[in-house]
């Protein structure tokens, strides 16, 4: 990542062949004169952009003084590379620092070293803070370095930030855990708000991971995980398991219902009536009646499926003669309470026996014997 400086850059080195006779320091503004003095090949390591401010007029100037000592001061504009550590961000720390260093003369011809005339070297401006960073402190150092040319000299700005937490804590942590805990609202709600129940799941998991999306935009792609990204994950998981959670106890419920209807078809019996005889029917939740009937060498197979849910119930089937009578699905109207649907279910069962009782009417001494 980078970082970026506006800084008063001073310079101090002694030129014998600058000695005069004045009674004060000269004044050099022109950067043509500049040129022609020797002066160090000063530049930023790790720096990524530098300029020199030049508006309205070239921030710079130079003091040549009496005895040979030359001042030379300027403002630079860097945008310098930091190596950042994320993964503890935003709970992090980071430490950057700046590099200069001559560029062509080794360390035995040009040795820098930070000034003792200013205490500390580096300062801050106290008017100038960062949004979501604190400088906690500067520290400088040497980092002399040994190449194929030569040893070079070289100085070293360390900047200690730490990161404000409570611009995160606004816009980040504030906001997901109040998305997690409308999320529990569901536990609330009836079991069989299933639109109202899914949509607040739904809703609230998409929002959370838009909220992680906008957190990765702000910062660069790294291979591991940060502190961030496990608290957006544990979001998105809890989120997530109340969904679970629903599904669950949605279809535990529908089960238990069934199990309920079955066990009180099964001790229920069913009277219908076929044309002036009685036959005793009882429908359990997988129990199927076979009746075959002859008459005249005609094999007219009876068939009888119930299969009881919550709202419906399954198609029967009757054949005779090879036509088939056919009943369509009747389901229950859904404001209709629990009790409604099983009387709806007995009375369908009695209805549809006497609706086509005549398909078995060839068949009434053996349907009757059978029963």
């Amino acid at each position: 990542m980078d970082y970026q400086l506006d800084v008063y850059f001073y310079q101090e080195w002694k030129d014998e062949r600058l000695k005069h006779n004045g009674s004060g320091p000269l004044l050099i503004r022109d950067k043509a004169v500049f040129k022609k003095l020797w002066h160090p090949d000063i530049y930023f390591a790790n720096a990524r952009q530098a300029s020199f401010q030049e508006i309205t007029e070239d921030n710079f100037l130079v003091w040549i003084y009496p005895n040979g000592r030359i001042w030379y001061d300027c403002r630079i504009s860097l945008v310098a590379i930091c190596m950042m550590d994320l993964w503890k961000y935003p709970l992090d720390s980071q430490t950057c620092e700046l590099r200069i260093l001559s560029y062509a003369y080794p360390e035995n011809h040009l040795r820098l070293r930070w000034s003792k005339r200013i205490d500390p070297p580096i300062d801050r401006n106290m008017g100038i803070k960062m949004p979501d960073m604190e400088l906690v402190r500067i520290t400088t150092g040497e980092c002399n370095g040994s190449y194929v040319t030569g040893t070079w000299s070289c100085q070293t700005a360390v900047f200690y930030v730490e990161r404000a937490m409570l611009h995160h804590i606004i816009q980040t942590y504030v906001p997901t855990s109040l998305i997690v805990i409308i999320s529990w609202f569901n536990f609330w709600l009836d079991i069989d708000a299933a639109p109202a129940r899914v949509t607040l799941s739904i809703t609230t998991l998409l929002t959370i991971a838009t909220q992680a999306n906008a957190v990765k935009l702000a910062l660069p792609e790294v291979s591991y995980m940060k502190a961030i990204d496990s608290w957006m994950g544990m979001c998105m998981a809890f989120v997530f398991a109340v969904m679970v959670e629903y599904t669950i106890a949605h279809f535990a419920k529908n089960q238990e219902y069934l199990f309920q209807l079955a066990g009180q078809a099964s001790q229920t019996p069913l009277v219908v009536d076929t044309d002036g005889f009685n036959t005793l029917l009882v429908a359990t939740k997988k129990d199927v009646a076979e009746v075959v009937v002859d008459d005249d060498d005609v094999d007219t197979p009876v068939e009888i499926e119930q299969y009881l849910t919550s709202e419906q119930l399954l198609n029967r089937h009757w054949r005779k003669n090879g036509v088939r009578c056919a009943i369509q699905r009747r389901t229950a109207h859904k404001q209709w309470g629990r009790g409604q649907k099983e009387q709806l279910a007995r009375d369908e069962i009695v209805g549809e026996f006497a609706q086509f009782s005549k398909c078995a009417a060839n068949g009434r001494r053996h349907f009757e014997k059978k029963w």
